[in-house]
């Protein structure tokens, strides 16, 4: 009886309501994340309804780079309390399981709605977030916002959005879990 009720007391812990359904919360980040590809930037460069609202949630200013501020306002919908700014080098500078860096401090494996980030030479910095869709030995498939249907960070154009990505793992800096 004892180990019925353990059983049910993790249960419980592990799961949460997510607006209209029961969700872990690993499953709500990539269900939100999958509910946004197609998002698209409207009226210009780093603006529009939807790109707003992640601003707004993640405490960004309008206009700005927006890569971040959808992981953000992902996190609050699915009930997990916000762990990082809207500037992409503060997304996986906590709670990291992967690092390029140190292969061999890499024991766990990241799984779809870890959140992950790209290192450009040229900022010195990481310069780009995502979350991670599917990971494998090679390639990593990601769903990412403020970002281009090309291979590109970010553009000037006005019709930077959400997209599902693939890239190669190599490429991958680091990656943190925030769903534990």
């Amino acid at each position: 009886m004892k180990k019925l009720l353990a059983l049910i007391l993790l249960i419980s812990l592990t799961s949460f309501t997510c607006d209209t359904c029961k969700l872990t919360k690993r499953e709500c980040i990539v269900k939100f994340m999958e509910g946004e590809v197609g998002v698209r930037e409207q009226g210009g460069n780093n603006i529009g309804e939807r790109v707003e609202f992640y601003q707004k949630e993640a405490g960004a200013p309008p206009k700005t780079a927006w890569c971040a501020s959808i992981l953000s306002a992902c996190l609050k919908h699915c009930g997990i309390p916000q762990q990082f700014s809207a500037w992409s080098p503060s997304v996986t500078a906590k709670k990291r399981i992967y690092d390029r860096r140190y292969p061999n401090n890499n024991v766990i494996t990241p799984q779809a709605g870890d959140f992950g980030s790209l290192y450009y030479p040229n900022l010195k910095r990481i310069g780009h977030v995502f979350m991670v869709y599917k990971w494998s030995s090679k390639w990593i498939e990601t769903i990412e916002g403020n970002t281009s249907e090309m291979d590109t960070r970010e553009t000037s154009t006005g019709r930077d959005g959400v997209f599902k990505k693939k890239r190669l793992k190599a490429s991958i800096y680091q990656v943190s879990r925030y769903w534990n």
